[in-house]
């Protein structure tokens, strides 16, 4: 069984953000870069958008969270580098 991380970012919307929203999702492979090297994972992306702005206003999504699955034989490379916690950042640009 693999291991999933879930790495949230806490935007949130200014007063004037639409009141009807939507959750989007994304799922995607990524290369991740390990020390042993790069390693394909899965990657899924959420957040919740305004369903319609006017055009030139700010989109500001909020409870944007992405999940990382990996699989064991990446989580057994960080236990052979005696790696006690496993953390990471996400940068989200549009």
């Amino acid at each position: 069984m693999g291991g999933a991380l879930v790495v949230a970012t806490a935007l949130v919307p200014g007063a004037e953000s639409a009141a009807a929203e939507q959750t989007s999702e994304v799922a995607l492979r990524y290369a991740c870069p390990f020390p042993s090297g790069p390693e394909e994972v899965d990657v899924v992306v959420s957040a919740v958008l305004p369903t319609s702005v006017r055009t030139g206003e700010e989109i500001r999504p909020s409870r944007v969270s992405v999940e990382v699955n990996l699989e064991p034989t990446a989580l057994a490379r960080f236990g052979e580098l005696d790696a006690a916690t496993l953390s990471a950042v996400a940068r989200l640009t549009v």
